[in-house]
């Protein structure tokens, strides 16, 4: 499945988000409303088929390429934390 290309806009403020900038400093950075970003964010959410910012972080999303998004990671509840293992040890 192939998403439709982001505008430029749209990729500079996915790339200021994988970066881990909150609205406030994406808006500062583009010289933008906090509105307009949030705006441009439901853009780039509904393009790429995720529904959160957490999502697009954990995708494999290049903004260069408008690639389709695939999970880096997954979450295995069995898998034990840091601190489960130490406990073990």
């Amino acid at each position: 499945m192939t998403y439709p290309e982001l505008t430029p806009t749209e990729q500079k403020v996915l790339e200021q988000l994988l970066l881990g900038k909150s609205n406030k400093a994406i808006s500062e950075e583009l010289g933008v409303s906090i509105n307009t970003v949030k705006t441009h964010l439901k853009h780039v959410f509904k393009k790429t088929g995720v529904k959160s910012r957490i999502a697009l972080i954990l995708s494999d999303i290049d903004p260069e390429r408008n690639s389709n998004p695939s999970p880096r990671k997954t979450i295995n509840k069995s898998q034990k934390s840091v601190s489960e293992v130490e406990e073990d040890g």
